[in-house]
């Protein structure tokens, strides 16, 4: 089931915007290879959709190669106190074989939703939502660090939002300038 943004929601992302914490994505820095954390709601596709045409590039002419993990709340369950079902430990021993598998991947791609149905079921608003984001971006940033991940040198934390009306955006989420 698809969670709009109501008018109280939309004044939130466009203050965020305003202040900088959600800005446009430059599609150059969004690499074709990358290890992509994402909600596993249907209703999101979209969001998928719209990354993938930004990971094949100006034109769609570079071949993409996404290794995705998705389930509900997607990167949401990283964080270690993320209200969300505890799939921390399996997630992030997915991630380590992923990155023996898969060694040519250089990238992570971090991508939350608003308004999340896992999250709105675990009755985190937008701020709350983005704190567990960010703090989950932060503790993948610390495993890569602890496991000596060093080919992953590039990261990104990406926010979609449903406007309710057919619009759909998709914004970089700028960790730094959150609480």
């Amino acid at each position: 089931m698809a969670h709009p943004l109501t008018q109280s929601d939309r004044d939130l992302v466009l203050s965020l915007r305003k202040r900088g914490t959600l800005r446009d994505i430059a599609q150059e820095k969004i690499p074709p290879l990358a290890f992509v954390w994402s909600c596993g709601d249907g209703d999101r596709f979209e969001q998928l959709e719209y990354l993938f045409s930004l990971m094949r590039g100006k034109g769609g002419k570079r071949t993409i190669k996404p290794h995705l993990f998705t389930w509900n709340g997607g990167p949401l369950v990283l964080a270690a106190d993320s209200p969300l079902e505890d799939g921390r430990k399996f997630a992030f021993r997915q991630f380590l074989a992923a990155t023996a598998l898969k060694p040519h991947i250089r990238a992570c791609i971090m991508q939350g939703h608003l308004i999340c149905g896992a999250a709105d079921s675990a009755e985190l608003d937008i701020l709350s939502t983005l704190r567990i984001l960010k703090q989950s971006f932060l503790e993948l940033k610390r495993f890569i660090d602890k496991r000596s991940l060093t080919q992953i040198v590039f990261m990104v934390c990406l926010v979609h939002g449903d406007y309710g009306d057919g619009t759909m955006r998709t914004y970089e989420f700028n960790i730094d300038d959150f609480e």
